[in-house]
Parts: structure tokens; sequence; C-alpha cells
């Protein structure tokens, strides 16, 4: 398997890690929520079921709500009567005292109610029968709303009595002088609860030790997934560029090792030996190969050592430093390449530079260098220097090949060459822009690109001014 598609593997394998691990965390803690939950409820509970205040406010309720010796002749005057009673109680001390013990008790923000599904009324006599009946009213306080209350237990009371005879049913003799006997009944069927502000928010900081725990052992596993294939990753990088630098290499000693390796077999040649002119343009071709060979590792040395190097700047006026390096860069070319060029600097003899004069002219031969080596046909090289309120700027510009939008960060690392699949065309070992951004930054500067393919790149330099 492929490094590439192993990486794939391992991120898919700790995703899907992650993703079961999240199921199983959220799974126990939604069982450890309705745990705590159920033992909140049920210790509220326990706490009540002896409360003596709660006893007596259902019995005075109870109370208030008998009919006693009234007789309702309709639905209407029963309710009327009901909801008038309900009223008086709930704007009495009794409401009020109990809601205040149980905050002072629990210290919640807590309310006590009891709410009724159903609140029956039956009366009878000799020639009628009469059965009211209210169904879901609030007997104390106001009806809880769905999940914001606790229930803590059902209750039903009955009012029935018969002062005729033992036998009749549970109805009450209301009329004593006529020859008719009236009885009457009560039922109510309700629930007891308690309303506690943000009551599961309670149960849940009850629960901030286990969400801790959870969400740290979460992040850990993400922590070691992400640090494990980031550093596959690396070494993968690490292994291309290793890669990618040993064929660069390969291919630029090849061709003067190559010429190097003809021109020894050429001199062992007697008629070559004899032939004085030959002779010498054979050492000549040695000594360049030479040349281009300590090129080659001046290159990779100067990489190795060049986080480690101490400039030694001297202030430099910009404008004909710069003039004497494009000077020498053209002097450099002449016979090789055919530039066009279109050069902009703005002369002012107030503007310097605290520069390494030695490693700022390396910094723009190299650009120049790029640029002619990237140019498709003859190349065009534009200069431009810019000057604002802070900084010397300096752009170099070509109408190359370009460089894709998704490499031109990676252009700066070290080793890195553009992907063109096996070609080898351009020569070069992936040094020069690292070393060029590396350089301007000891410098104090920066080093930035802008390119398109087919349209060019462009870089520019902007190092502080000194006037």
């Amino acid at each position: 398997m492929k490094m590439e598609q192993k990486i794939k593997a391992l991120i898919i394998g700790a995703f899907l890690s992650i993703l079961g691990l999240c199921a199983i965390q959220y799974y126990l803690i939604r069982n450890t929520y309705e745990l705590e939950k159920r033992n909140f409820t049920n210790q509220l509970k326990e706490e009540l079921s002896d409360v003596e205040e709660i006893e007596a406010l259902k019995n005075t309720l109870s109370e208030n709500l008998s009919v006693e010796e009234h007789i309702f002749l309709n639905q209407t005057d029963y309710k009327k009567r009901v909801h008038q009673k309900i009223d008086s109680l709930n704007r009495s001390k009794v409401v009020t005292q109990l809601n205040d013990f149980l905050q002072k008790k629990f210290h919640y923000n807590i309310r006590f109610g009891i709410q009724a599904d159903s609140l029956e009324y039956f009366r009878k006599n000799t020639s009628q029968e009469n059965y009211f009946a209210i169904k879901d009213i609030s007997l104390i306080g106001k009806k809880p709303k769905k999940g914001d209350y606790i229930s803590l237990y059902n209750w039903t009371s009955e009012s029935a009595h018969n002062d005729s005879n033992d036998d009749a049913p549970p109805l009450r003799k209301l009329d004593r002088e006529k020859s008719e006997e009236i009885y009457w009944s009560q039922k109510i069927d309700a629930f007891v609860f308690v309303e506690i502000e943000s009551w599961k928010n309670i149960v849940l900081k009850k629960m901030t030790g286990i969400f801790l725990l959870a969400f740290s052992l979460i992040l850990a596993v993400i922590l070691v997934s992400y640090f494990t294939i980031n550093n596959l990753i690396r070494q993968k990088k690490i292994a291309d560029i290793r890669t990618d630098f040993a064929n660069n290499v390969t291919h630029e000693l090849k061709t003067p090792l190559a010429a190097l390796s003809v021109a020894v077999q050429s001199l062992k040649n007697k008629k070559i030996q004899s032939n004085e002119e030959v002779r010498k343009d054979i050492i000549s071709l040695i000594d360049r190969q030479n040349i281009r060979l300590q090129k080659i590792t001046d290159k990779i040395l100067e990489s190795s050592f060049s986080d480690d190097v101490i400039l030694k700047k001297e202030k430099i006026e910009a404008f004909p430093f710069l003039e004497k390096t494009l000077e020498e860069f053209k002097l450099s070319q002449e016979g090789k390449t055919n530039i066009e060029w279109n050069i902009s600097i703005e002369n002012s003899s107030d503007i310097f530079l605290e520069i390494d004069p030695t490693y700022f002219a390396n910094i723009i031969t190299n650009l120049l260098d790029n640029a002619v080596k990237y140019s498709e046909g003859t190349p065009r090289i534009r200069v431009k220097s810019l000057v604002d309120s802070n900084d010397f700027i300096l752009e170099i510009s070509d109408k190359g090949i370009g460089i894709p939008q998704t490499e031109q960060q990676q252009i700066f690392d070290k080793f890195y060459r553009v992907k063109k699949g096996n070609r080898h065309d351009v020569k070069g070992l992936g040094l020069g822009l690292y070393q060029a951004k590396t350089m301007m930054e000891k410098h104090g500067g920066s080093l930035e690109v802008s390119s398109k393919i087919g349209e060019g790149s462009r870089f520019i330099l902007k190092l502080p001014k000194h006037v």
C-alpha cells in the first residue's frame, strides 16, 4: 500500500473512531443525565412527602371547595363558585408562606402547585339529578408548562355526606323542611407538583465533572489522531523532498560529469594530445564544468548554513547599487540569452538601504535568473522600483510560464520545485527562492509572489528605507 493510501486510510479510521467515541459518550452522558434527573426528582419527592404545610394547604383547599348547603341549579353557577374559592385561596398568605418556606428549604426558585384533571359535583333529590364537572383546572398556582415542572404525586379528595340514614348513598341531605331529601357529593382528581426555575440546568451542573472528563477524552483522541496524521504527512513530505532533491542533484551533476568524462577520454587520445588548439579547448571545457560543479556544491552548502549567516550590513545608496547589480547581470547574459528589458527606476539620491551588498545582490540575481529560466521564447523582464512612506519596494516581473495558485506559497520551501511530472527541462535544486526569502527576512524585509499560469510572475521585495 502506498503512503498516500495509508494516510487516507488512517484519516478515515481516525474519523470513524472519533465519531464512534462521540456516539458512545453521548449515549453514556444521556443515560447519566436521565439517572441524575430521576435521583433529583426522587430526592425532592422524599423531602416534600412529610412537609406539614403542604398537607395543611390541601386540607384547606378541600374544605373551601366543599359544597356544604349550597344548591347549584346549573354548570355556570357551580363553575363561578369554584373559581371564586380558588382565587381567594391563591391570594391568601397560606400559599405565599408555603412558597417562601420551600425556597428557604431548598435554596431554589421554587413554586408549589396543584393541577386538577377533573372536579366533579353530583346532586340528587326525589325528582331530579344534576351532574356538573370542570376539566383541567388549576387549583393552586398557574397551570404548569410541559417539561418545566416535577410531578410529586396524584391526589384525590372526596366530599360526600348523608345525614338521613346510614344505608343511603354518599350524598348529603340539604333540605330537611321539605318532604324530599337532597344529597350531594364532590370529587377532586388532581396531581401535586412543584416548578423549579431551570431545574434541568441544576441537574446538568451536577454533571460538570462528567462533561469535562468526556470532553477531555474526546479532545485527547482528536489531538493524538491529528498529531499522528500530521507527523505522517510531514514524513511523507520530507521523503518526497529528499527524493526530488536527489533527482535534481543527480540531474544537475549528470551534465558536467558526462562532459568531464568525455573530456578525459579525449585527452587520452594521442592525436588530440598532439593538437594544441583542441587540447586547450578541452581543458577550457574541463575548467567550465569544474566551476559548474563548484557552484552546485556551494549552493547546497549555503542552504545548510543559511540560518546561521551573519550579515555584514552597510548603509548603501539604493539606486546606484540597483543599477550596478542589473548591469552585472546583463553582462553575465551576453552571448547567452537575448532579453527584452523594461526598467523603471526612480532615481533619488536620498534613499539608502541598510543591507549586506553581497547577499542582497544575490537575491536580485537569483530572481532575474529565474525570470530567464522560466520564460518560453525571448524573456521579457520588467524591473520597477517604488518608494512609499516606510519602504523601498522592488518588483521583478516576467512573462513566463507562471506558477499555479496552489503552489505559490510552497515555492519558498527548501528544495521545493513546481511539479512538472518527470520533466527536467529547467535546471535547479529548489534552493534559490528559499535562500532569497530567508535572506530578505534576515534583512528585516519581505519577499512575496503574485503569478498566473501562462501570464508570468511578479516578485515583490520590500525593505525598510533610510533617508
